[in-house]
C-alpha cells in the first residue's frame, strides 16, 4: 500500500479538466495528452461548470465515474457475464474504431487507481485476469464468464465429436444482432475432432 503510493509525484501535478456529461471521451482525451511518467504525478480533477477545488473528493468521483463508463455496455469496450457479473473485453469492440487506444486508456485508468489505492467497481473474469497478469488461462476459467457454454464444451470431452459436425466457430449475440465469430484463422474449415 505505502510502496504503491510512493510511486505518486506528489511535488507535481497534472490538472485534468473533464466534461461530466462525456466523462469518457473528455478523459480519454484529456489523459492523451500525458505521457507514463506524468501520469505518476499527482492529479487534480476540474469538472467544467463547476466550482471546486479538489482535495482528493473530486478525484476519487472521478475515478468512480471513468471507470463505470469504460465498463458501460454502450461504449462497447467490455461486457459482463451473465454467470456472475464480472467484465473482460468486448470481442466487437472492434465497432469503435479507436478501441485499441481506449483499451489502452482503461489500463492507464486501472494501473493508476491501483497505485493510488481507489476502490473501483470493477470485477474483471480470471481468464482476463490471468492474461493480464501474463498467466495461461484454464478451461474451468470459462465457467466464470459462462457457466452455460461451459458444461456445454465439457460435455465435448464425453462424447464422440465426430457425429455432430463442428468446426472452430461460435454464434454470438451483439446486440440483438447475431454473429458467427471464427474463434481461430479459418475456423469455419476445420472440424473439430
Amino acid at each position: 500500500n505505502k510502496r504503491m503510493k510512493s510511486l505518486i509525484n506528489e511535488k507535481q501535478s497534472i490538472y485534468l479538466t473533464i466534461d461530466r456529461s462525456n466523462v469518457l471521451s473528455s478523459s480519454f482525451n484529456e489523459l492523451k495528452k500525458i505521457n507514463n511518467k506524468q501520469l505518476l504525478n499527482k492529479i487534480n480533477i476540474h469538472f467544467i461548470g463547476e466550482e471546486g477545488i479538489d482535495d482528493g473528493g473530486l478525484k476519487c468521483e472521478w475515478f468512480t465515474l471513468i471507470i463505470k463508463e469504460i465498463l458501460n455496455p454502450k461504449n462497447q469496450l467490455f461486457i459482463k457475464s451473465d454467470t456472475n457479473n464480472k467484465y473482460q473485453p468486448n470481442p466487437f469492440s472492434i465497432s469503435n474504431p479507436d478501441h485499441i487506444e481506449y483499451f489502452k486508456f482503461a489500463g492507464r485508468i486501472f494501473a493508476r487507481a491501483i497505485i493510488e489505492c481507489q476502490y473501483v467497481n470493477a470485477h474483471l473474469t480470471k481468464s482476463f485476469l490471468r492474461q493480464l497478469l501474463k498467466h495461461n488461462i484454464r478451461f474451468d476459467d470459462l465457467k466464470d464468464f459462462d457457466e452455460e457454454i461451459y458444461k456445454s464444451l465439457y460435455k465435448l470431452f464425453e462424447i464422440d465429436v465426430d457425429q455432430i459436425d463442428l468446426d472452430f466457430t461460435i454464434d454470438v449475440n451483439n446486440n440483438n444482432e447475431i454473429k458467427t465469430v471464427l474463434l481461430n484463422e479459418n475456423g469455419d474449415e476445420i472440424k473439430v475432432t
